[in-house]
């Protein structure tokens, strides 16, 4: 693993008030946030681009997505691209 000052890698895009706040939730998902950053440092050794987007969504109806059930409510979708 790499040990890297992200902020010294990713390019900050701004802060959109319209999407939900995740930081509550930042212990549970840190560990995944690391983990790919380190893949992307590691994988790209040359530089690039990795862009982090997140929007939200509403479930209306209780509904199965990749073997989970997710219940109705709002959520925050997290995409990574490299």
């Amino acid at each position: 693993m790499i040990d890297a000052d992200f902020g010294d890698l990713i390019d900050y895009l701004g802060n959109d008030p319209e999407v939900n706040s995740i930081v509550p939730y930042m212990e549970g998902v840190g560990a995944v946030f690391r983990n790919v950053l380190n893949n992307a440092l590691e994988a790209m050794p040359e530089g690039g681009t990795l862009t982090i987007k997140a929007e939200n969504f509403r479930i209306d109806n209780e509904t199965q997505y990749g073997g989970i059930t997710l219940n109705p409510g709002d959520y925050v979708h997290i995409s990574i691209q490299d």
